[in-house]
């Protein structure tokens, strides 16, 4: 019987709204530092940036988190989609920068630059790469010795995190393996233990409290100190903290009690990847940064908002069209070449 690949529509809606955290997370981003006296002089303007940072410091742990929710076999063809996606992305957004009239690298270094720029497709090719050995990991390891190297990985990983630039608080390869086993073990032991007793409301409220009492330690540590607002972030902003991961994980636990099916949640899931490859293309983003920071100088508070939310979702439409024509592109190579096409490293298995 042949395996069913549809996709769950509830984990992808949860798939949809973790690349909108990061697009939102950037745009946050494009305000700069916590300063004291910026905060200080408008507290209110900036509790909402802290509130909606901390909200969405999670997007790559619940990306990651799910794709190990629903494994993923290795395939060539699976890792060259993947460097494919990156180079098609980058180069349209070259062209898009010509036709609008921006001004372009004078130098092929810059161009070449642009490709190898994405901490995030880099770590997760590895990851990619790696998952046969952690497959089989999965597979002969029981509930406990799974549980019981998740509990020695994140003893070490989550302090070493913070003072070797090789974990790099997150955004390396290794982190991304803790929660790839993580999501295994949450979708194969931990959600099915959970049962009744833990309903989605009560999952969610795990996540909103979490999010709620860290931005406002956040804003209370900057209207005072500046050393430990400094502090606090480098520390509570890490992919690599408990508290962010069990955010994430709660998030995760909780849209795969949501019953939904839909295919256009379904299409839009597919272009995610394709809306942070486009916004974070490195000569996109200062114009992507100084669209946000324009609209706010631009218009107060209320309008702002209504105008950024929409710009967010437009970037997403927009990455999600492009990754049409780049799926169209990908299967005329695979017909040229004769690769058998595979389903895409995200596609439930």
């Amino acid at each position: 019987m042949k395996k069913s690949l549809t996709r769950q529509s509830n984990i992808e809606l949860l798939r949809i709204i973790a690349m909108l955290m990061v697009i939102t997370l950037h745009v946050c981003n494009a305000f700069g530092s916590w300063l004291v006296p910026r905060v200080t002089a408008h507290p209110f303007h900036w509790l909402g940036i802290i509130l909606t940072n901390t909200a969405c410091i999670g997007c790559v742990d619940i990306f990651v988190l799910i794709t190990g929710w629903f494994g993923t076999r290795f395939k060539l063809s699976g890792a060259l989609k993947l460097v494919f996606q990156v180079v098609f992305i980058a180069s349209c957004m070259f062209v898009m920068l010509w036709a609008l009239g921006y001004s372009l690298p004078n130098n092929w270094h810059y161009y070449v630059q642009a490709y190898w720029s994405y901490w995030f497709a880099c770590s997760y090719l590895v990851l990619y790469l790696l998952t046969p050995a952690l497959n089989a990991f999965v597979e002969q390891a029981d509930e406990r010795s799974l549980r019981r190297f998740l509990i020695t990985f994140y003893a070490f990983v989550v302090p070493l995190s913070y003072f070797f630039t090789d974990l790099g608080r997150g955004f390396s390869a290794i982190a991304f393996v803790g929660l790839y086993l993580l999501g295994r073990y949450l979708r194969l032991y931990f959600s099915p233990r959970l049962g009744d007793d833990f309903s989605k409301w009560k999952l969610g409220s795990i996540w909103l409290g979490i999010t709620v009492l860290v931005a406002g330690l956040l804003w209370t540590c900057t209207l005072t100190s500046q050393t430990a607002t400094t502090y606090m972030v480098n520390t509570l902003f890490a992919y690599t903290d408990p508290l962010v991961i069990i955010a994430s994980s709660a998030l995760l636990l909780c849209f795969a009690r949501i019953k939904l099916q839909s295919h256009t949640i379904n299409w839009l899931a597919m272009g995610s990847f394709a809306a942070y490859l486009m916004h974070q293309q490195l000569y996109v983003r200062p114009h992507f940064f100084k669209w946000f920071t324009d609209l706010d100088a631009r218009f107060t508070t209320l309008p702002y908002m209504l105008l950024a939310a929409g710009s967010i979702m437009g970037v997403y439409l927009l990455a999600c069209l492009l990754d049409v024509v780049r799926r169209w592109a990908w299967k005329g190579i695979m017909a040229i070449t004769r690769f058998k096409t595979t389903p895409n490293i995200t596609q439930n298995e």
